[in-house]
């Protein structure tokens, strides 16, 4: 029996803020400046350039941290997903074009048959051959051709004008959680192909800010099995075309179009003060220090960063508020957390200065749910022509029973209440999500109670979700549809034993008057009539006193929901009490003339009779 050799030592890591060249040879003509469709020489032309949609900068990063942490694990699911990439990418490489005006032809040919054969050698040893060093300085045969074609995969490119000639280019800083994704892209792409990118780009993003938290392996995985598609499709970057690019009237500047583009100069004066930063300086927090690298160098639109585990969360909190002048925006609470990774970003580009990202990657408890949080620290000029500072953050409660399972995440700023913080967020899908799925996942004990009390009117599918958290104050979640609204709440008890209660409310808006009744409703004078104008369902998992329902209503409120009702309850006391009962309560919201709205209530027995099946669903009526 042949022992199999042993896998040679190589290092595997990119390691370096330099850009392979794109592996296919053809020249970008430049356009005419008033209709970017024609090519034209001239001293007034444009500049033509490749736009990454996922940025390098960030796909990199994903790469050193997945070879870092998986590549010499046995029986990594994460390794296994990267061969597969590696393998779309070797089936496909001789096809790319990268050109968007056709396919390899002799004046633009794709990658040589030399460099093809080299990278397809390397995927074939790529899952056995190899162990990866990092003190290493060889890279293995058909690295650099691999590495080439996985940075300038042509359906992850579009063709524009270059940098300078751009007022929306995703290599300027800006302060939004994709900080440079090519959002407006999708007039180029079509809205699927955009919602593929996109959903590529968040998951490879929360990956890399926090690749040793198994909660974002599945995060991993997705970001790996939708770049093999964006690798196994488009042989050639998508085309230009001047319908999708809007000019600034003063110059040469263009941005893509998309809802609300201003139109605006490509060089922005700024008058705040943040320091400059390059490869080498040490960021010095505590006791521990961050070495900047140069992570990118896009046409001079540079990324540096650093990342460490070993930072205490009051540490940096005080770096924060001593650097950046940030006292009154920062919550002191935030120190409690536990930091797991803090990533560090700076992006600058011809002609502007610095702008700062920390990214924090830890995790806070929601009802009965643990969940990741990534919370960003951002301070530069975000188009103002000042600096300012912004707390945000993004937070994803599982939606299943394992960590392989995805996740709802919530995306929003966060301010300061006191000394705590609260964190306001949405969520958008593009795929219905069950309020039940919802409340499961943000742990709510005995969510299917709510499937088997509601009537199908009152279980809508939500695609976009409001949340308001706080540490101390509980959470809620909720939204306003056209004629449904959807409130789930939790908020903190002291017990005994400690722990918290939920309220669940549904709120079906009608319009239905005792003047509108057959037979009767004539005889119904306008003056007494009473107009019914909405239905709700009220779920408590426990009794509320009103002194924990009117906590949980102030967290409504804040939220812009519907608040819960109250209903007179006799108490050990023997008084009565503006609460809630444990269980269901049916709702008549009504309005009379001349008179403030009111609502009717009635509890529900905790369990039907015995014996009793619970009210079946009406059958569906046939399609005609």
């Amino acid at each position: 029996m042949t022992t199999p050799p042993e896998p040679e030592q190589f290092n595997l890591q990119f390691r370096s803020g330099a850009r392979a060249a794109p592996p296919y040879a053809y020249k970008l003509d430049n356009r005419d400046a008033n209709n970017l469709n024609n090519r034209s020489p001239g001293p007034n032309s444009v500049d033509l350039g490749r736009h990454h949609i996922i940025d390098l900068s960030s796909l990199k990063q994903a790469w050193d941290k997945l070879i870092e942490i998986e590549y010499n694990k046995q029986g990594s699911e994460l390794k296994e997903e990267l061969a597969k990439l590696c393998d779309a990418i070797g089936v496909n490489c001789d096809r790319y074009a990268g050109s968007g005006d056709g396919t390899p032809t002799p004046d633009s040919p794709g990658m040589p048959s030399n460099e093809v054969e080299a990278l397809r050698d390397f995927v074939g040893n790529f899952r056995t051959a190899y162990e990866h060093d990092p003190s290493e300085s060889l890279r293995p045969p058909g690295w650099d051709e691999l590495i080439a074609a996985f940075s300038w995969i042509p359906g992850n490119i579009l063709t524009g004008p270059l940098n300078a000639h751009r007022f929306d280019d995703p290599d300027k800083p800006k302060n939004t959680p994709r900080a440079k994704f090519e959002d407006y892209c999708g007039i180029v792409v079509g809205p699927d192909e955009y919602r593929r990118f996109s959903s590529a780009f968040d998951s490879m993003n929360r990956y890399r800010l926090n690749p040793k938290n198994p909660k974002f392996a599945a995060e991993g995985k997705a970001f790996l099995r939708a770049y093999t598609e964006i690798a196994s499709g488009r042989d050639r970057a998508w085309p230009l075309k001047n319908s999708d690019w809007v000019k600034f009237s003063g110059g040469r500047c263009y941005g893509l179009e998309h809802p609300g583009v201003q139109p605006k100069g490509c060089d922005k004066p700024f008058t705040g003060q943040v320091a400059n930063a390059g490869p080498g300086d040490r960021i010095e927090i505590g006791d521990s220090v961050l070495v900047l690298e140069l992570w990118d160098d896009d046409e001079g639109s540079i990324t540096l960063g650093a990342s460490a585990e070993n930072i205490r969360m009051g540490d940096f909190i005080d770096w924060v508020v001593d650097q950046w002048g940030a006292g009154s925006d920062i919550p002191q609470d935030l120190k409690n957390l536990v930091l797991e990774q803090i990533t560090l970003e700076i992006y600058t580009s011809p002609g502007s200065v610095d702008y700062w990202r920390f990214t924090v990657a830890t995790e806070i408890q929601a009802g009965g749910a643990s969940a990741p949080i990534l919370i960003r620290f951002d301070y530069g000029d975000n188009g103002t022509g000042s600096a300012t500072f912004s707390l945000s953050a993004e937070v994803g409660f599982l939606a299943g029973n394992d960590d392989e399972s995805p996740r709802f995440w919530f995306n929003g700023g966060i301010t300061k209440t006191g000394n705590s913080w609260s964190l306001n967020a949405s969520l958008e899908s593009d795929t219905p999500i069950s309020l039940f799925d919802l409340a499961d996942s943000l742990g709510v004990p005995g969510a299917d109670t709510l499937r088997d009390l509601l009537p199908s009117a009152l279980r809508p599918e939500l695609r976009s979700v409001s949340l308001l958290y706080g540490p101390d104050t509980g959470f809620v979640v909720g939204v306003r549809l056209e004629t449904v609204s959807v409130t789930l709440a939790s908020v903190p008890v002291s017990g005994p034993p400690p722990g918290s209660v939920w309220c669940v409310q549904v709120t079906l808006s009608v319009s239905a008057g005792l003047s509108t009744l057959p037979v009767v409703g004539k005889s119904v004078p306008p003056a007494g009539d009473l107009n019914v104008i909405g239905v709700r369902g009220v779920y408590a998992s426990a009794s509320l006193d009103g002194a924990t329902l009117a906590r949980m209503n102030q967290l409504v409120d804040r939220a812009g929901l519907t608040p819960f009702p109250a209903l007179q309850m006799a108490t050990h006391r023997r008084r009565q009490d503006a609460g809630l009962p444990s269980g269901g309560v049916l709702g008549m919201d009504y309005r009379t003339p001349g008179s403030s709205a009111g609502t009717l209530l009635l509890p529900l027995p905790a369990t039907p009779p015995a014996g009793a099946p619970l009210p079946a669903e009406p059958a569906p009526t046939p399609a005609p």
